[in-house]
């Protein structure tokens, strides 16, 4: 199993659920850093390479958009029952609107050859040549290594999910 490391490029701060338990808020905080990471080198890509990954219509890229988006998702809906399935997408959304807003700020401002930069293509490569199987196991190895656990993918719109997962950036 491949391991994707190095992909901490921008890290919001999570917002505050209530209902949460130490298990749940590990899987939240590591499935939305892999969000958050997917956000910014997707935010590289507009920015920098004049949206050359996408255009590449590479099936790891786009497998790897749809999973990770769905498993932050389905993580918050599974962690938090307590919030309606049309608010975890709204969440969603949000949060990827508002990483993919500030890592192409930052990527304006600093520069495609900053170390900011440098890190989002680093997390580019990696989502468009790790398959979505290898970046889940990464993703559970993860959350497993920091002591918590996933809970098990359901069948689409079942367990509080929508049958409509969040749009992926």
């Amino acid at each position: 199993m491949r391991q994707i490391t190095g992909l901490c490029v921008v890290l919001l701060a999570i917002v505050g659920l209530s209902g949460c338990d130490k298990q749940s808020v590990k899987s939240d905080v590591v499935v939305g850093q892999m969000f958050d990471n997917l956000n910014a080198a997707m935010a590289y890509d507009e920015v920098c390479s004049d949206n050359a990954a996408v255009q590449s219509v590479n099936p790891n890229l786009f497998g790897n958009m749809q999973a990770i988006a769905y498993l932050f998702a389905q993580e918050l809906a599974a962690n938090h029952p307590d919030i309606k399935p049309d608010d975890i997408k709204t969440m969603v959304n949000q949060r990827r609107d508002s990483v993919s807003e500030k890592a192409a700020s930052t990527l304006r401002e600093k520069g495609c050859d900053s170390d900011e930069a440098k890190k989002a293509k680093a997390a580019l490569d990696q989502f468009l040549t790790i398959s979505p199987p290898d970046t889940y196991a990464a993703i559970e190895a993860k959350v497993q290594s920091v002591g918590g656990t996933l809970h098990p993918v359901p069948k689409e719109g079942r367990d509080g999910i929508p049958a409509e997962t969040p749009k992926a950036p």
